[in-house]
């Protein structure tokens, strides 16, 4: 009955990985390093339970390929060898151009900027938390999350060198987030084991043990960082989805026909159009393929109505304001303008 249920529980999971790719495919590549890396050590680990393993690996695998058979059968691979210089370049200013390729250097760069992105705070807690596994002797959940890290560090280590299939999806600074997915792991382990020992203390009559006052430390801290990094970054540079925003989205619902083709440049608040508005959008990239030209090329063989969604970011970009100056202005507010 057990085995039933995990393997039922498989198929459910196949539907959630085989959306991942189709969303993003930096997460995907990820994933599959990852798991399958693990696979393999639990494969080892517990050979008694290998064929169950196999199989339950089997039909995830095959599931996920079934479901996503359309995808992967009208995939098309548009990356020139322009677009794979750019992707380097980008990489390696991600990684602040620091990367040498001398090893021993370019390991410690690695290390500076997983640190840099996780935090130092985090990067200190779970260093306390693999001393405390060690002293609690939990050898063995150590070495599951050390091997998880290793590999995440090895896959940003790559953006110097590029000897991984799939390099070209492989972003350093996206995949330092799964380490902060994984360092979890050290201080839940920690949790678990001081759950029900070390210090008790007495507070306006209620026992707080030490799993009681980790967790609040781990909520304050996690509180503290998203307030500083991730609220501070949409009040800096991402894209708000601001009051001037959703009138421009109201006016292409009103005024525009359901056939329309918006343009709007990389990384920017156009990349909402489909999701408010039901319009089909070019240049958003939703999708780890991207490149300027081939957007431009896909544009002039469409039919379709187009539209120039055109942001405060955009009124800095020459070619962006080139491509709408002989354009009619449908549209404008503080935000958002709207040629045709």
């Amino acid at each position: 009955m057990i085995k039933y249920k995990l393997t039922k529980l498989t198929y459910v999971l196949a539907f959630v990985v085989a959306a991942i790719p189709l969303i993003h495919a930096i997460p995907a590549v990820t994933l599959v390093y990852i798991a399958s890396i693990g696979a393999i050590i639990l494969a080892i680990i517990n050979r008694k339970q290998l064929k169950w393993i196999v199989v339950n690996a089997a039909i995830l695998v095959g599931c996920t390929l079934f479901l996503l058979a359309p995808f992967i059968i009208n995939f098309k691979n548009e990356s020139s060898p322009a677009l794979i210089a750019m992707i380097k370049k980008w990489q390696l200013q991600m990684m602040f151009n620091e990367l040498t390729g001398k090893i021993p250097d370019d390991l410690w760069v690695t290390a500076l900027q997983i640190n840099n992105r996780a935090g130092v705070e985090i990067t200190i807690i779970s260093a306390i938390s693999v001393v405390i596994l060690i002293y609690l002797k939990r050898y063995k959940e150590v070495m599951y999350a050390t091997i998880m890290s290793l590999t995440i560090y090895i896959l940003i280590f790559n953006s110097g060198y590029w000897f991984l299939p799939l390099s070209e999806v492989l972003y350093p600074e996206r995949i330092a987030y799964f380490m902060i997915f994984c360092w979890t792991f050290y201080f839940g382990y920690v949790l678990t084991g001081l759950e029900n020992k070390v210090i008790t203390l007495s507070v306006f009559r209620y026992k707080l043990n030490a799993y009681h006052l980790l967790a609040i430390l781990l909520a304050g801290l996690s509180i503290k960082y998203m307030t500083d990094t991730s609220l501070g970054l949409s009040k800096g540079k991402q894209i708000n989805c601001n009051k001037e925003t959703r009138a421009a989205f109201r006016w292409i619902n009103d005024s525009t026909e359901s056939e329309a083709l918006f343009v709007a440049t990389y990384a920017d608040a156009g990349m909402w159009i489909p999701a408010f508005t039901n319009r089909a959008t070019l240049g958003t990239h939703i999708h780890f393929i991207h490149e300027v030209t081939h957007v431009w090329d896909s544009l002039e063989a469409s039919d379709a109505p187009r539209y120039y969604f055109i942001t405060k970011k955009d009124k800095a970009n020459n070619e962006a304001m080139s491509r709408v100056a002989n354009m009619v202005k449908l549209f404008s507010n503080n935000e958002v303008e709207i040629y045709h």
